[in-house]
C-alpha cells in the first residue's frame, strides 16, 4: 500500500490554527457578516489586524454570505473557512492582487466546515474575468477542502491562478468539492480526491490543473470532472487507487482537441506509481472520456492484485444535439508508452463512435490471472496501436478477456495484433487492420470474409493453434502457415503448411476448401478438410501424417498425393494423378462403397500401402510395387475387401499384394532380379492377363466363369495355393478355363476341377486346361468331380501337355482309377524339382 505522507504536526498545526492560538504567530478571525476590506484592522479579533504577516492565520467562521476585498497584496501563514460563504474579491477596479500563504505549520488552507454541519463551508477566489492576467493565491503547504471526517468544504476559483504549494486535498477525511472555472489555473502540489477512507472529493475543472502526481480515489471517493476545454496535467495518476475506493474522472469537453487529461502515467483501478512491473491492488475506478484528448505516457486498467479490486475504462462520443457535428475524441492512452488493461477481477475498456485510442504497445489480460473486455464500436471508433497484445505479451499467454469491433469500429495494430490462447476476438461490422494477425485463441468474424494479403487490410496471418470463423477466409498471396482451426469456406491461393495438427473449411460448402495452388504440406501432423462432397485440392504432401477428408479426396490431372502414414476418407483419383507412397500408407474409408477409386497412378514403392474400401478397391492406370532401382526391396499393396483391376488398366513391379483380385486388366511382375514376382495371397479371378513372373499363393480363378488367361512370363502355383478351373463345355476359352503360360509353369498346392451350366463331361472328351513352355512341380491335390456311367478324369497329362481327359478305365487300372476318382494325388516331395 502507498500513502501520501501528512505529517503529524501538519495535521497539529491545522487545529492549533483553528483553534486560535499559535507560538508563531496571530490568529484572526473574521468579525462581519457583510461585505467589507480585507485590509480593514477592525474586521479581524482580535484588535490588531489584518493579518498580515508569515505567521499569521486568517479564520473565517461567519454563518453568512459576504465578500471580502482585497486592497492589496496579502501575505499570511495560512487561512481557514470554517462555516459561510466566502468570496475574495482578488480584483479591485484595475488592480490585482496576490495572496501569499507562506505556512509555518504544514497547511495553507482549510475550507471545512465544523464537524457534522449539515452546510458545507465555501470559499470564492474571484479575478472578474481579467483575461490572461490573473490574480494569485501562492502557498508553500497543502490545502485541504473537507479536512475532518464530517467536515463538508467547497473551493471555487473564477479567474484566479493558484499555486498549490505542497497539495491539493479535495475531500481529505470529509467531504470536498472543487470547481476551477475556465479561466483558472491551479499549478504544482500533488491532486488528492477522497484521500482517507471517509473521504469523498469532487473536482469540477474548467480551466487548468497541474498537479505534480494525482489521485481520484485514493483510499476513499473522487470524482474528477474535465469539462468545457479543461487541461488536467499532471504527473502519476491514479484513479481509485486503494482496495476499498471508488474513481471517477469524466472527460468532456466541448469542443475538439482543445483540452483533456495528460499524464505520464495513468492507472484506473490499482496504484503503482508509474511502474508497470509492480501493480498493487486497487479499488473500483472509472475513466469516460466524451471529448477532448486523453493523453498517457503508459497506461493500466485494472489490477492484476487479486485482492478487491475492480477496474473500468468506458470512451465514448458526446451525445451532442440532432443535427450538430460530432467531433473526432482523440484518447492516447499510452500514446508514447504502452497501454494496459486487465485486473484480478475483471477491466474493461470501450472505444465509442468518433474516438481514438492510440498507443504505442497494447497489453490486454497479459498477466496470469486476470481479465479483461475490451469494445470499439461505432462510426470512426478506432483502437490504434504498434504492437497488440490480446491475452498475453510477447513471451507467452497470461489472462482472459475479449474484444468486440462492431458498427463500422477499427482496431489498427500497425505492426502485429497476436490473440493468445484464451481471448476471443469478435468482429461484426468491423475492420482489424494489422501487418500480421497471431491468432492463438479465437476469432469470429460475422457477415463479411476474412481476406488476408498484400494491400489488404491483413497483410499475413499466422494461425498458432487458435480459431478463426468466418463466411469466407482467404489468404490471397502468401501460404497459410499454423495449427489450429479456419472455420468457413477456406481460399488458400498459395497452399498450407500445416505446424501443428490443422482443421480447414465448412462440411456443409461446395466451397469449404480450396487451393488454388501450391501444396498442401500435412507433414507429421493431423490435417482435416470440411468440404461438401469430394474436395480439391491439389498436390498433398504427407510426412508421416493424417489427412483426414470426411466427405473424400478429389484428385484431377496433375495432382499429386505424395508421403506415408494415413488419408482417411474417400479417394477419387483421376486420370492424369499420382499418389506416392515415400511411407507406409493407409488410403481410403472402409465404410464407404466409393472409398478408394483410381483412374490415375499409384506409386507403392517398397512401403506398404493399405487400401480401404467396404467393396473392392478399384486401381487406376497405373499400379507399381517395388523400387525399380534398387533389387531386394519389393512393395505391398493390402486390401481387406479386395481390389478390381478394370480393362486396360495396369499392374506392375514387384512384391506382394494382399486381398482378393479381380484382374480385367495387365498384371506384370518384374522387377530388378530376373526372379522378381508379384505374389498374390488372396483370391485372384477375371480375364485380365499376366507377364513376367506371377505367384499365386490363394486362390487362383482364371476368367470370368469361364475364360481364357495368359501369363506371358512365368506362373507359380504357390505351397498354399489353390487354383479352380470351371468346365461347362468342350470349347477353351468360352466353355472352359484356360490358362496360357509363355514361360514356365511351377505347380504346387491344390487343383480343383468344378463342373459349371449342367455340363455332363463324355468318355474321349479332352480340356486344353493349360499351354505353356516348360512345366515343373506338381500338385499336392486335385479335386475332381465324380462323373457318370462310371467315367473318370484322366490326369496324367496336365504337366506336360495341359490337357485333362475323360476316360472309361481299363479293368487292370482299377487301383487307379480308384484313386483318382477319391480326388487326391499325392506326389513324392523328393520331386518337387525346386518348384519354389
Amino acid at each position: 500500500m502507498r500513502r501520501l505522507d501528512i505529517s503529524l504536526c501538519a495535521v497539529f498545526a491545522v487545529a492549533i490554527g483553528m483553534s486560535g492560538g499559535s507560538a508563531w504567530g496571530v490568529n484572526f478571525s473574521w468579525n462581519r457578516t457583510t461585505s467589507s476590506t480585507f485590509n480593514t484592522a477592525g474586521n479581524w479579533t482580535p484588535s490588531g489586524g489584518p493579518p498580515n504577516d508569515s505567521n499569521d492565520f486568517a479564520i473565517f467562521n461567519q454563518l453568512a454570505a459576504y465578500t471580502v476585498v482585497f486592497s492589496s497584496n496579502v501575505t499570511n501563514s495560512g487561512f481557514s473557512v470554517g462555516a459561510g460563504t466566502v468570496t475574495f474579491d482578488l480584483h479591485s477596479l484595475t488592480t490585482l492582487f496576490d495572496y501569499t500563504l507562506a505556512t509555518q505549520f504544514g497547511n495553507a488552507a482549510v475550507i471545512s466546515s465544523s464537524s457534522g454541519s449539515s452546510l458545507a463551508a465555501k470559499l470564492i477566489l474571484d479575478g472578474f474575468n481579467t483575461g490572461s492576467d490573473r490574480p494569485r493565491v501562492i502557498t508553500t503547504g497543502s490545502s485541504y477542502v473537507g479536512f475532518g471526517n464530517t467536515q463538508k468544504g467547497i473551493l471555487e476559483l473564477h479567474d484566479t491562478f493558484w499555486n498549490g504549494g505542497a497539495g491539493m486535498y479535495v475531500g481529505f477525511r470529509g467531504q470536498g468539492g472543487l470547481d476551477l472555472d475556465e479561466d483558472s489555473t491551479i499549478s504544482g502540489g500533488v491532486g488528492s480526491l477522497g484521500h482517507f477512507a471517509t473521504g469523498n472529493g469532487t473536482a469540477n475543472i474548467e480551466g487548468f490543473w497541474q498537479p505534480t502526481s494525482m489521485t481520484v480515489g485514493y483510499l476513499g471517493s473522487g470524482t474528477l470532472n474535465i469539462e468545457g476545454i479543461a487541461i488536467v496535467a499532471t504527473g502519476n495518476m491514479n484513479i481509485a487507487g486503494e482496495p476499498g475506493s471508488t474513481g471517477v474522472v469524466n472527460v468532456n469537453l466541448s469542443t475538439q482537441n482543445q483540452g483533456g487529461l495528460l499524464t505520464d502515467f495513468i492507472h484506473v483501478g490499482g496504484g503503482n506509481n508509474g511502474d508497470l512491473a509492480n501493480d498493487d491492488d486497487g479499488g473500483t475506478g472509472t475513466l469516460n472520456i466524451n471529448g477532448g484528448t486523453v493523453y498517457s505516457g503508459d497506461a493500466i486498467i485494472g489490477s492484476a492484485d487479486p485482492g478487491s479490486g475492480v477496474a473500468a475504462a468506458t470512451l465514448k462520443q458526446m451525445p451532442g444535439a440532432a443535427g450538430s457535428t460530432i467531433w473526432n475524441i482523440d484518447v492516447s492512452l499510452g500514446g508514447s508508452g504502452e497501454l494496459h488493461v486487465r485486473g484480478a477481477n475483471g477491466a474493461t475498456l470501450s472505444i465509442q463512435a468518433r474516438t481514438k485510442v492510440l498507443s504505442s504497445q497494447a497489453y490486454i489480460a497479459n498477466l496470469v490471472g486476470t481479465s479483461a473486455d475490451v469494445e470499439v464500436t461505432g462510426a470512426s471508433a478506432l483502437w490504434q496501436h504498434t504492437f497488440g497484445f490480446l491475452g498475453g505479451d510477447e513471451n507467452g499467454p497470461g489472462g482472459t478477456g475479449t474484444l468486440q469491433i462492431n458498427n463500422n469500429g477499427t482496431v489498427d495494430a500497425s505492426v502485429l495484433l497476436k490473440v493468445w490462447d484464451n481471448f476471443a476476438v469478435t468482429v461484426d461490422g468491423g475492420t482489424i487492420k494489422t501487418e500480421t494477425l497471431d491468432v492463438a485463441g479465437t476469432l469470429t468474424q460475422v457477415g463479411s470474409p476474412l481476406v488476408v494479403g498484400t494491400n489488404q487490410d491483413i497483410e499475413s496471418f499466422v494461425l498458432s493453434g487458435g480459431t478463426v470463423t468466418a463466411p469466407v477466409i482467404e489468404i490471397l498471396d502468401k501460404p497459410l502457415q499454423g495449427r489450429g482451426t479456419l472455420a468457413g469456406d477456406v481460399i488458400a491461393h498459395k497452399g498450407v503448411t500445416a505446424t501443428g495438427n490443422l482443421t480447414l473449411g465448412d462440411a456443409s460448402s461446395f466451397s469449404g476448401v480450396q487451393i488454388l495452388s501450391g501444396v498442401l504440406d500435412v507433414g507429421s501432423h493431423a490435417v482435416t478438410l470440411h468440404h461438401k462432397g469430394f474436395v480439391h485440392v491439389g498436390t498433398t504432401v504427407i510426412a508421416g501424417g493424417t489427412l483426414v477428408v470426411p466427405n473424400g479426396l478429389a484428385l484431377g490431372v496433375g495432382d499429386n498425393l505424395i508421403g506415408g502414414s494415413a488419408v482417411a476418407g474417400k479417394i477419387a483419383a483421376g486420370i492424369g494423378s499420382t499418389i506416392e507412397a515415400t511411407g507406409n500408407l493407409f488410403i481410403g474409408s472402409v465404410s464407404a462403397f466409393d472409398g478408394f477409386f483410381s483412374d490415375g497412378s499409384l506409386v507403392v514403392g517398397d512401403h506398404i500401402v493399405t487400401l480401404l474400401d467396404a467393396n473392392e478397391a478399384v486401381l487406376g492406370s497405373l499400379t507399381t510395387l517395388g523400387n525399380a532401382a534398387s533389387a531386394g526391396n519389393p512393395g505391398t499393396l493390402t486390401a481387406a475387401n479386395g481390389f478390381l483391376l478394370e480393362q486396360g488398366k495396369n499392374v506392375t513391379g514387384y512384391g506382394m499384394i494382399n486381398g482378393d483380385f479381380i484382374n480385367q486388366g495387365y498384371v506384370e511382375g518384374v522387377g530388378p532380379d530376373a526372379g522378381d514376382a508379384i505374389e498374390f495371397t488372396g483370391d485372384v479371378s477375371g480375364i485380365g492377363s499376366y507377364a513376367g513372373n506371377i505367384i499365386f499363393s490363394g486362390g487362383f480363378s482364371p476368367g470370368n466363369s469361364p475364360g481364357e488367361v495368359g501369363v506371358d512370363g512365368n506362373m507359380i502355383l504357390g505351397e498354399s495355393a489353390r487354383l479352380e478351373m470351371e468346365l461347362g463345355g468342350l470349347i477353351a476359352g468360352s466353355q472352359h478355363d484356360r490358362v496360357v503360360v509363355a514361360g514356365d509353369f511351377i505347380a504346387d498346392g491344390e487343383l480343383d476341377i468344378v463342373l459349371i451350366n449342367g455340363f455332363v463331361p463324355q468318355a474321349g472328351d479332352a480340356f486344353d486346361l493349360f499351354a505353356f513352355a516348360g512345366a515343373a512341380g506338381a500338385f499336392d491335390r486335385i479335386g475332381l468331380p465324380t462323373l457318370n456311367n462310371g467315367l473318370q478324369f484322366n490326369t496324367s497329362s496336365l504337366l506336360t501337355t495341359g490337357r485333362l481327359f475323360v476316360v472309361v478305365p481299363e479293368p487292370g487300372a482299377v487301383w487307379l482309377v480308384a484313386a483318382v476318382g477319391a480326388g487326391v494325388l499325392r506326389r513324392r516331395r523328393e520331386d518337387r524339382g525346386g518348384a519354389h
